[in-house]
């Protein structure tokens, strides 16, 4: 039982050391052959530098559970202790990734296009305003992807900067009555 404890322990001061809780509205609508993800959201109040890379991880557990995040340099997320004192891990229902440099920047924020996204998958659009005068960063998202993998309303939602966790957001998603689900965190 102590092990347990001291496992929540170290997943609470992992979750602490990232840097803000991000706050969104999300709407995820699977398909077939692919499913849309909507973002609009702040994070950090530390200015977005545009040749960095930015990426958006969504975790969802198969038991219905709360994903956690367990550490605060390669996201590794879980959904409880496994009886064994290692982890359940959670499972990741949609990764998209931009890579340094590819948001282009236009003064006070950036953008980014790919109109062959909704075919082929991936970020569709992407604009973030930066951070400045106390508020934070403000971040557009459209992309998509394979997202049948998110069955349970738990999900937890993680911004990397550079692959490194920068914001994490966790809420009990609404179903939509033509499926899928809807988050305004």
């Amino acid at each position: 039982m102590t092990a347990r404890r001291g496992m929540w322990l170290g997943a609470l001061v992992a979750t602490m050391l990232v840097a803000w809780t991000a706050e969104a509205e999300i709407a995820i609508r699977p398909a077939s052959p692919l499913g849309s993800f909507y973002f609009h959201g702040k994070y950090s109040r530390q200015p977005f530098d545009p040749s960095t890379g930015f990426g958006l991880q969504v975790w969802n557990c198969a038991n219905g559970a709360m994903p956690t995040l367990m550490t605060d340099t390669t996201p590794l997320v879980a959904c409880g202790a496994a009886p064994d004192g290692g982890w359940i891990l959670a499972d990741r229902v949609h990764e998209v990734a931009l890579p340094a440099g590819a948001c282009v920047d236009h003064g006070c924020s950036c953008y980014y296009r790919d109109r062959s996204a909704r075919s082929s998958g991936g970020i569709r659009s992407l604009r973030i305003q930066y951070a400045r005068r106390g508020h934070a960063n403000r971040v557009w998202l459209e992309s998509f992807g394979d997202l049948s993998g998110a069955r349970q309303a738990n999900m937890f939602v993680v911004i990397t900067i550079d692959g490194v966790p920068r914001a994490t957001m966790q809420d009990t998603f609404q179903a939509l009555r033509n499926g899928g689900w809807f988050s305004d965190y």
